[in-house]
């Protein structure tokens, strides 16, 4: 059971690593909270074209 749990822990901290990780412009929580990575690239890459 603890085996279970510790990947658990590990796939969380994975969840909350990956959106910092991925977004450039400091956007992180907006990917922890479900929006598709896609939209956020959209959304940075509009920014850095204007």
């Amino acid at each position: 059971m603890e085996r279970a749990h510790a990947t658990n822990g590990e796939r969380t901290t994975a969840l909350v690593r990956l959106p910092s990780f991925d977004t450039i412009d400091g956007h992180g929580e907006t990917v922890a909270r479900g929006v598709p990575v896609r939209r956020l690239a959209a959304t940075w890459y509009a920014r850095c074209s204007t």
